[in-house]
């Protein structure tokens, strides 16, 4: 992976990890067996060079330490994905665990606890026809939730929150998606103290951004961060 790496030249960089689908992929830069969709040789997009991507841009000018890239292709928050399918090999409410922060508060596949999470889920439980469901609050989460997006993404919130008590954690939510989700993630992370960040016009080829779109990415998370 294309990663550990210090972007700029400050003594003491934020050190980042990213929680993704396929908007924050490129090949050779998320973890072993996760699916990538952007290539260097992907066809009808023009986004093939990593340099290109919106977290890279952002890493670039704000010097940025990226620990990880916990980005896979397709994931959904909850457990539910395409077709009816059980994503919960692939899933946030997944490898959170397994990539960000364990259960007993240690850090995952990314090494040392981040001082910035930067997640960007969601637009997979919009499009794949999971159900949204209703936020929940905390005593009332359970597994059953984790099939069904919004209370899944009360799940991982609270997971994260309660184990990262001096991360800064970013919800960002793209635009386009179903107006329960649009809705439904922002006030999830007003639920559970999280900063969000709504993206808008962000300009699309085969429905993930292009270069005019992840450029707009990283300027419009750059403006908030």
């Amino acid at each position: 992976m294309v990663l550990g790496l210090v972007v700029g030249c400050k003594a003491q960089p934020t050190r980042v990890v990213l929680f993704g689908d396929s908007y924050t992929t490129f090949e050779g830069c998320i973890p072993e067996g996760y699916a990538c969709w952007y290539t260097a040789d992907r066809i009808g997009n023009d986004v093939k060079e990593l340099d290109s991507t919106w977290w890279r841009i952002l890493a670039a000018e704000k010097g940025y330490e990226l620990l990880l890239n916990s980005s896979y292709s397709g994931s959904t928050i909850g457990n539910l994905g395409y077709g009816g399918e059980d994503y919960s090999d692939r899933s946030f409410v997944t490898r959170m665990k397994t990539d960000i922060v364990t259960e007993d508060g240690k850090p995952g596949r990314c090494g040392q606890i981040p001082d910035l999470l930067l997640i960007f889920g969601g637009t997979n439980d919009s499009w794949c026809g999971e159900p949204a469901g209703e936020l929940l609050p905390k005593e009332r989460l359970g597994e059953a939730d984790l099939y069904q997006g919004l209370p899944a993404t009360c799940v991982m919130l609270d997971y994260l929150t309660k184990r990262l008590p001096k991360t800064r954690i970013v919800m960002i939510i793209n635009s386009e998606l179903k107006p329960e989700y649009t809705e439904g993630l922002a006030r999830a992370s007003e639920m559970y103290g999280v900063e969000y960040i709504q993206l808008e016009n962000i300009h699309k080829q085969m429905g993930h951004p292009s270069k005019a779109g992840m450029r707009a990415i990283a300027e419009q998370v750059a403006a908030r961060l």
